[in-house]
This record gives structure tokens, sequence and C-alpha cells, in this order.
């Protein structure tokens, strides 16, 4: 192998490895992208899921509230009623 040959084949393999190295260099940046955006979606949905328990206990409290205003006024009927 005479030395020229020798330094083309080395030349190349410096390419391969840079060109690997760049690969290597877009997946992680690729990766990491990926991750940030699956935060973002993990933070939007933890708070879509608080603004939901919130939106629940709320309609158990009106849902109380009615129940309640409905047997007082069941109550007045009733009492209306039995004193005519």
């Amino acid at each position: 192998m005479t030395p020229y040959t020798q330094l083309k084949e080395k030349t190349q393999e410096l390419r391969r490895q840079r060109a690997d190295t760049a690969n290597a260099k877009l997946q992680v940046t690729k990766i990491s992208n990926e991750k940030d955006e699956l935060k973002k979606d993990l933070e939007a949905l933890e708070k879509v899921s608080e603004e939901g328990k919130a939106v629940r206990l709320e309609l158990q409290e009106v849902k109380q509230n009615h129940l309640q205003a409905v047997q007082r006024v069941e109550a007045m009927v009733s009492l209306a009623c039995t004193s005519s």
C-alpha cells in the first residue's frame, strides 16, 4: 500500500467519522427537541387536569346547592299544603 493510498483511506475514514459525528449531533438535537415538546405537552395536560378537578368540585358544589334549594322549596310547599 502506497503512502498516498494510506493517506486517501485515512482521509475517507476521517470524513466518515465526521459525518457520523454530525449525524449523532443531529439526532441528539432532534431527541432534545422532542423531549422539550413532550414536556410542554405534559405540562399542558397537567394544567387541563387541574382545571378539570376544579370544575368538578364547582359542579359538585352547585349540585349540592341545587339539591338544598329543591329540598327547601319542597318543605315550603309541604308546609303550605298542610296549613291550607
